[in-house]
C-alpha cells in the first residue's frame, strides 16, 4: 500500500510541474528553416571572411574539424562578422558556441548579432562563459554601446571548452534569448527593425582569446538569401564546343579564310588569269 501511495505522489508532483515544464521549453521557431551552415565546406556556402590578412588583431575563418575561429588580440575591442546577402525583421537565430582559449583568464564574451546594419549597428546577444553571465546590448556606432539587458548571471551557462547554444527570437520590438534551451531574458527595442545577422566576438582584458562556432541556423518568415542570377562566369576555351557549334575562334578563322579566297578570286580575274 505504502509502495503505491508513494506512486501516486511521484505522478501527482510530475503533473503538477508539467505545465512549468512545458512553459520552459524553447517554442518553435516561426516561419521556415532560410539558411544553416555547419561550416565543413570552409566557407564556401556561407561566403563569410577567411583568414583575412592585414590585421593583426583580428584573425578569423574557417579550420578543422568545421568551425569558424575567431581571435581578438587588443583589449577592449568588439568585432562582428556578418551573414553576407541576408536581412531580416522577424528572424530566430542559434548557434553552437564554446571558448577555446588555451588561457580562461580575463573578461571575454561571444555571440549572435541580428538586426545589423553594418559591423558597428545591431543588436548583440553575448555570452560571458568564464563568468556565467549574459546580456543582450545595442551598437549604435563604433563604441557607442547601451544596455538592453545589463550582464546578468546564468547558471545553465557551461565554462571553458564545453559547448553553449546561443539562441535569438527577434518579433517586432521583442527580442527574448535563450541558452541551452533556457529561457534568459526578453527586451524590448525599435531602433533596427531589420537587418543581417552575424557572430560577434568581445575582448576586455583577456590575452588572445580564441572562440569557436558551429551549425548556425536561421529560421524567419521572410524569404532567405537569394541564389546567384545573371549570366555565369565564362567557361574557358577548352578544345571542345557544344554539339552542332562551332568555336567562335574557328568560325572567325574560316570566314577570314573565305575572304580571302574570295578576293584572290578577284584579282585573278581581273589580270585575266
Amino acid at each position: 500500500m505504502k509502495r503505491v501511495y508513494k506512486a501516486v505522489l511521484v505522478v501527482a508532483g510530475a503533473l503538477l510541474l508539467w505545465p512549468a515544464l512545458v512553459l520552459a521549453a524553447p517554442p518553435t521557431p516561426k516561419g521556415t528553416l532560410v539558411y544553416s551552415d555547419d561550416f565543413n565546406d570552409g566557407g564556401k556556402k556561407s561566403g563569410m571572411e577567411i583568414n583575412l590578412k592585414g590585421d593583426p588583431d583580428f584573425s578569423r575563418g574557417f579550420h578543422p574539424p568545421g568551425v569558424y575561429q575567431m581571435q581578438i588580440a587588443k583589449p577592449n575591442d568588439t568585432r562582428a562578422i556578418l551573414l553576407p546577402n541576408q536581412s531580416y525583421g522577424e528572424v530566430s537565430a542559434q548557434v553552437e558556441i564554446w571558448d577555446n582559449s588555451d588561457v580562461q583568464t580575463g573578461d571575454v564574451s561571444q555571440g549572435l548579432a541580428f538586426r545589423a546594419q553594418d559591423p558597428t549597428h545591431y543588436y548583440a546577444a553575448l555570452i560571458d562563459a568564464r563568468k556565467q553571465q549574459f546580456a543582450i546590448r545595442k551598437l549604435d556606432g563604433t563604441g557607442n554601446w547601451s544596455d538592453l539587458l545589463a550582464w546578468k548571471p546564468v547558471e545553465g551557462i557551461k565554462q571553458k571548452a564545453e559547448h553553449n547554444t546561443l539562441r535569438v527570437d527577434a518579433s517586432g520590438n521583442t527580442f527574448t534569448a535563450y541558452i541551452n534551451d533556457e529561457m534568459v531574458g526578453t527586451v524590448q527595442d525599435s531602433t533596427y527593425s531589420k537587418g543581417a545577422v552575424g557572430l560577434v566576438v568581445s575582448n576586455v582584458d583577456a590575452q588572445l582569446p580564441h572562440f569557436h562556432f558551429d551549425t548556425i541556423r536561421v529560421y524567419s518568415t521572410e524569404p532567405g538569401p537569394a541564389p546567384a542570377t545573371g549570366p555565369g562566369t565564362p567557361l574557358p576555351v577548352s578544345g571542345r564546343s557544344e554539339p552542332g557549334t562551332l568555336p567562335a575562334v574557328l568560325i572567325l578563322a574560316l570566314a577570314l579564310t573565305g575572304l580571302g579566297l574570295a578576293l584572290r578570286r578577284r584579282s585573278a580575274m581581273a589580270t585575266g588569269e
